[in-house]
């Protein structure tokens, strides 16, 4: 009856690794090489992720746990992403998938466009349109387009004469070759009381773009002697209605004087 099966010198009985020659142990750790899972590492693996300390990626971490597959197990990772890239903003995020990836806000209202270059960034305004070029989108700018104080005296054109600056009329959408853009028989001038190319009808203006809109005073003057003014502004209805008392008191005075 043999004892020792793999004729390594120990009995079977007292074999630490059966089938292999116990005295093989490269590491010294007591393991033989045939049993030895990390046979040249006498911390063998710490972590117990299969991989041996000498040849761990990530000790303490298991190396096979790699959720962006760069390379670089999940516990040392230092940002989703390939590390290789770096991550400028230290938002865990690495460049290579980082919108923003100079910068860790990103992108506060969501419009697609980082923070750190939005032209508008608590308002979202994708299309970064900024009329009058100083640095505010035309969405969070209260005054998006050129003034006319802006415009030098030697720079100022009108083509259409209507009373707003050409630069204005282009910026603001309007047509700077046709005085009344929207075609509702009123100048652009008339409806953009101020010329600053913004609708405000607070100040008692119409739309130039809207052709329903209009804030032309009307009156007209029946056989009663009825008169209707446009109620949208008061300041036009006092000065025709200033005109109108005038008109009848000249011409009250001209008949006393034709009678008397």
């Amino acid at each position: 009856m043999n004892d020792d099966s793999d004729n390594d010198g120990s009995c079977d009985t007292d074999d630490i690794c059966a089938n292999f020659d116990d005295a093989t142990d490269t590491d010294g750790d007591g393991v033989p090489n045939g049993c030895d899972t990390c046979p040249v590492d006498a911390t063998d693996d710490t972590d117990g992720d299969g991989v041996c300390d000498g040849r761990d990626i990530c000790e303490d971490f298991a190396d096979d746990i790699d959720g962006d597959k760069d390379g670089v197990p999940d516990g040392c990772d230092q940002c989703r992403g390939d590390d290789l890239k770096g991550d400028t903003d230290r938002d865990r995020l690495c460049d290579d998938i980082d919108e923003c990836p100079s910068s860790n806000v990103n992108d506060t209202d969501d419009d697609g466009v980082c923070d750190i270059v939005d032209n508008c960034p608590s308002l979202a305004n994708a299309n970064q349109i900024d009329a009058d070029e100083d640095g505010e989108g035309n969405e969070c700018d209260k005054t998006p387009f050129t003034q006319i104080s802006d415009i030098p005296p030697e720079d100022f054109k009108d083509t259409d004469g209507d009373g707003i600056p050409d630069e204005i009329e282009i910026q603001a959408g309007l047509d700077p070759n046709n005085p009344d853009t929207d075609g509702n028989g009123t100048a652009d001038g008339i409806e953009d009381i101020n010329h600053n190319g913004i609708f405000e009808p607070n100040l008692g203006e119409s739309d130039p773009k809207n052709p329903r809109d209009d804030n032309t005073p009307t009156y007209s003057i029946g056989g009663g002697g009825g008169c209707s003014f446009n109620k949208q502004d008061p300041a036009r209805q006092n000065s025709l209605f200033i005109f109108l008392l005038v008109s009848i008191l000249l011409l009250a005075r001209v008949r006393n004087n034709e009678t008397s």
